[in-house]
């Protein structure tokens, strides 16, 4: 049993003093310790002597460190050392004063205004990571640590135990065995669909893990199997503002029409945060109508005799055709576009077209043109990179300089949707550098 091995009051190296167990899980115990040193109190991560024999273990455990210590964000946990002494397989990380989000919530939902700045701060580490070429594969309210700071509470991912390098890096590590890819690593309810259908677990594998993780800080409940039905069914009952409902669902949708990427994830919300309600504009586009409809009353009011004997006040309404030559009209144009003079009860109207000199000389055919216009619409590119979205609620802020690397929602371009974009720019190379959002 994991809980068995507790290692406190050992010092290991004869260095870091191991004071007391803070968390145990099934590989490793975490302590927090004295740097005899240093004095300074840090956390470390000790592996359980039985995984000692196990190559692949001993290799994860690794490269966890490597990768703690190599990838630096404020919402990670860095590590400072690692190593192997007196039979003991240990990783030295920054002791968070702090506590999980388990702890945190006791099961029940948090409010979503909360919620929201927990899940930008996980987005930001996981964007660290993702711009690296690193899936971290294990996100879950127990790998996640609220840290109280003098301007609120801030969130930070650790355990990086179960990541894997995805892409071309310049990370230098100690890679697993591939051949232990048929284990599914993760906790339970957290894990993407395709993942446990034997796909791969990336970048919008991860992105998923924070929506099933979002979902839960909202209600306090975890998702139902996704492998027994559509993991956004139950978001009728979220409490969320439509918008940021929209992006919850664009991280559990399926895998074609989810978030990319934690970056574009993140981009989302803030554009659904910033956005306003929309407000009913019917008054406003019958105003104007209402306006002119006074006018005209008002006029017609005052232009009308108080006394059938006194002479009536002819007023005109609009602009009469002799103020405006057009000599190219036909005359039931300006008889339309001229609204009828206000005349007396007892006056019967009458209407005298103005005299239109017609033209007495054909006008000639217009000779074709030398060089007839392209009927193909001009190429936009805002709309052709639109199309690379994989979903409606994600934001694309794409920096395109030449010569250089695309950069998305200021990370290096990756996944389906970076290749697209690129192709994009590939086919219909700017002159310049270019600024966009799509």
């Amino acid at each position: 049993m994991p809980g068995r091995h507790n290692f406190s009051d050992e010092i290991l190296g004869g260095r870091y003093h191991l004071d007391r167990r803070i968390g145990y899980g099934a590989m490793a115990s975490i302590y927090a310790a004295t740097d005899q040193t240093t004095k300074g109190c840090v956390a470390v991560k000790v592996l359980h002597p039985e995984h000692d024999t196990s190559a692949d273990s001993v290799r994860r455990f690794t490269q966890e460190g490597q990768l703690a210590a190599q990838i630096r964000h404020p919402n990670l946990v860095p590590a400072y050392d690692f190593g192997w002494v007196g039979g003991r397989h240990y990783l030295v990380m920054e002791l968070v004063e702090g506590e999980r989000l388990p702890a945190m919530m006791m099961n029940n939902p948090l409010p979503w205004e909360q919620t929201i700045r927990f899940v930008l701060d996980l987005l930001a580490a996981l964007a660290a990571l993702h711009a690296r070429g690193v899936a971290h594969r294990d996100i879950s309210p127990y790998n996640c640590l609220i840290e109280p700071t003098d301007n609120g509470p801030r969130a930070r991912l650790f355990d990086l135990g179960n990541a894997r390098v995805i892409e071309e890096t310049n990370l230098v590590l100690t890679q697993p065995d591939a051949s232990e890819e048929i284990i599914v690593y993760g906790t339970s309810r957290y894990i993407a669909p395709e993942r446990l259908r034997g796909g791969v677990g990336d970048f919008r594998a991860d992105v998923f893990s924070v929506g099933a993780l979002w979902y839960t800080m909202l209600t306090g409940k975890t998702l139902p199997d996704p492998l027994e039905g559509d993991p956004s069914a139950p978001l009728g009952t979220v409490p969320l503002p439509p918008r940021l409902l929209a992006v919850l669902r664009g991280a559990l949708d399926g895998r074609d029409r989810r978030h990319h990427s934690a970056a574009s994830m993140a981009e989302a919300i803030k554009v659904a945060m910033r956005a306003k309600p929309r407000k009913n504009h019917r008054a406003w586009l019958l105003a104007p109508a209402v306006g002119l409809l006074a006018v005209l009353v008002a006029l017609t009011v005052h232009a009308w005799p108080r006394h059938r004997e006194e002479a009536p006040t002819r007023i005109a309404v609009g602009v009469s055709a002799s103020a405006v030559p057009t000599p190219s009209l036909p005359a039931r144009t300006i008889l339309a576009a001229s609204p009828p003079a206000v005349l007396a009860p007892d006056e019967p109207p009458t209407v005298t077209p103005p005299a239109i000199d017609e033209p007495t000389t054909p006008i000639a055919d217009a000779p074709p043109e030398l060089n007839p216009p392209d009927p193909r619409p001009p190429f936009n590119l805002r709309a052709a990179l639109v199309k690379c979205k994989a979903h409606p609620a994600a934001r694309l802020k794409i920096e395109y300089v030449p010569g250089k690397a695309i950069k998305i929602n200021g990370a290096r371009s990756v996944g389906d949707v970076g290749r697209c974009v690129e192709t994009v720019f590939n086919r219909h190379p700017p002159q310049g550098a270019v600024k966009l959002t799509a």
